[in-house]
């Protein structure tokens, strides 16, 4: 049963997936489309190093060249492939597989919904023409995954996404790679904790939330050290904040891990403080390593945490709000020990791997055996 997700996705969704589909059940061909061929050849090595996956780039598949052959050309291709199932990532390789699946004669299409369709902060322009596109589209879905309720819910309330075909399979992390963090409670009041966040240095992170934020840590908390992990466009920018608040020998800049779970081992309270997200990655990893985690409610995010019993959420997303959360993590240790513990099991009961891929293994198999569907 043959099967193509073509246009982008994340890494780390697609190596989970190839690390754990049924691959005595099933055949998989990864069709890579974008600006940068040199990306598509890394992630082509990496995951033809995990399993039975072909992977490929085809070029067009941008929106600027989309409708000059790209689309023609993915329609080839479904045409020599004929898989069974589509199942495309993000909304661009949705209306793409989309407008191409019907004329190549592919039953079924099921399409996963990373986070927002659209981020909140893209023009109002690329909104509306991704409106249109998933217009055409949408009513030829099969099946909606999105990743939690929150994205579904946007799915149908801003793009018109069908209800009835909206499945919600949440994220799963591989808990192989992170173990459970022990040490907790702090041996000492008077130790130095680190209070870390980890993420891209973009606005919508907001590190200028957590740099204002520890002027006022600080004040309570004097041994606290705060580490940003982390690459992006914003870098100097929030370096020059950290000047500015006089917090420069408080914090440690630390770059990109590529060992997020030693990365988060070493903080005793992990931050999250984005304004929009959909089911954010780092979130669900600091709750398998059994960090304190203090965490803006957005998103899917209370899908993952439930405030006051695996860590605490933000409401308002402000310095004040922040510090005083994450001095109450610092001052309540037995507590924070509790909840981080809470965050472990959470995790292992509804965020692992394999019981994401066995429910889209399901999904697969329903739509290959419902013959009476794929007339559509």
């Amino acid at each position: 049963m043959p099967f193509v997700w073509p246009g982008g996705g994340t890494l780390r969704h697609l190596t989970n997936w190839t690390k754990f589909l049924d691959w005595d059940r099933f055949e998989g061909t990864l069709i890579l489309g974008g600006p940068f061929p040199e990306d598509v050849a890394t992630a082509k090595r990496h995951l033809e190093a995990i399993g039975p996956l072909h992977v490929f780039f085809l070029e067009g598949l941008t929106p600027s060249k989309l409708f000059r052959g790209g689309l023609s050309r993915l329609r080839e291709c479904l045409e020599s492939l004929a898989p069974d199932i589509l199942h495309t990532i993000f909304i661009q390789s949705d209306i793409a597989g989309g407008l191409a699946r019907r004329k190549a004669g592919v039953p079924w299409h099921v399409s996963s919904l990373e986070g927002a369709l659209v981020p909140a902060d893209a023009p109002l322009i690329k909104r509306e023409i991704y409106k249109s596109g998933y217009a055409l589209v949408r009513s030829h879905l099969d099946a909606i995954i999105a990743i939690c309720h929150a994205t579904g819910d946007e799915a149908a309330r801003d793009f018109g996404a069908p209800l009835d075909r909206i499945r919600v399979i949440h994220s799963g992390i591989d808990l192989d790679e992170f173990q459970l963090k022990h040490g907790w409670p702090y041996s000492s009041v008077d130790s130095v904790r680190s209070v870390g966040m980890i993420a891209r240095f973009t606005n919508e992170k907001r590190y200028d939330l957590f740099v204002s934020a520890a002027p006022l840590v600080l004040r309570r908390c004097p041994q606290v050290r705060f580490v940003v992990s982390g690459t992006g466009p914003g870098e100097d920018q929030v370096k020059s904040l950290v000047r500015a608040m006089n917090v420069s020998d408080h914090f440690e800049f630390s770059g990109w891990s590529s060992h997020v779970a030693r990365s988060l081992e070493k903080l005793d309270v992990f931050v999250f403080a984005s304004d929009f997200e959909g089911l954010p990655w780092i979130v669900l990893e600091a709750q398998s390593v059994g960090v304190p985690t203090v965490a803006s409610g957005v998103g899917g995010v209370p899908e993952i945490i439930s405030d006051g019993q695996n860590g605490l959420l933000l409401r308002e997303n402000n310095p004040e709000e922040l510090a005083g959360k994450i001095v109450w993590m610092l001052e309540n240790s037995e507590q924070a020990a509790e909840m981080s513990r809470a965050g472990r099991r959470r995790v292992e009961a509804h965020f692992d791997i394999r019981r994401e891929v066995d429910e889209i293994q399901t999904l697969y198999v329903k739509c290959y055996s419902d013959s009476d569907h794929c007339a559509n």
